[in-house]
């Protein structure tokens, strides 16, 4: 069992979780409980994935196990963080772009790093969630008709994207339309 946590110093969870002495044991049901999965999307040319923080490790094995990616012509991760040291997983997202050509991997940084530090891209996620940024960065358009949009991470950054996606046709899974803006607040 892998955890990709900060801590958050008046959270109810992370304080415990640091409190523990090393080798400690913790006790985790045995049934799995969520909703943020790729079996609720539907078959699409992209599966974008946006995550910011700790918000990329749902990502992870959605990622690593190709054949649950299968169904998606591209998988497109978005991701950004305050400062590089802060960019979980890194070299391994790198490594499978440049093994895997149907993985795009959009790394940003929002903290003031040097140059020297930082030559890739900067600013928000959500920034780059516009029909003329999306398709400049991807080479394709950012449509309901080809994408489905998974979004993880910082509450206000999915408020934003929630917000901006719904007059370019993206909507949340509905009974009888499964929709294609997917979301989970990881805070």
């Amino acid at each position: 069992m892998e955890f990709f946590i900060r801590m958050v110093d008046d959270g109810a969870l992370t304080p415990k979780l640091f409190d523990l002495e090393i080798g400690a044991g913790i006790h985790l049901d045995e049934r799995v409980a969520g909703h943020f999965t790729l079996d609720g999307a539907s078959d699409s040319e992209d599966l974008v994935l946006v995550g910011t923080g700790t918000g990329v490790a749902p990502y992870r094995p959605m990622i690593q196990d190709r054949s649950l990616r299968a169904r998606f012509g591209r998988t497109i991760l978005l991701y950004s963080d305050r400062y590089v040291k802060d960019l979980g997983y890194l070299d391994e997202f790198r490594e499978l772009e440049r093994e895997d050509p149907t993985f795009h991997f959009f790394p940003t940084i929002t903290g003031p790093e040097p140059e020297e530090a930082w030559s890739g891209l900067r600013g928000r996620v959500n920034t780059f969630l516009v029909p003329d940024k999306y398709e400049a960065l991807t080479g394709k358009p950012l449509t309901p008709e080809r994408c489905q949009l998974f979004l993880c991470g910082n509450p206000q950054m999915i408020v934003d994207v929630q917000e901006a996606l719904p007059p370019l046709g993206f909507q949340r899974p509905r009974k009888r339309d499964p929709g294609q803006l997917h979301m989970e607040k990881y805070w």
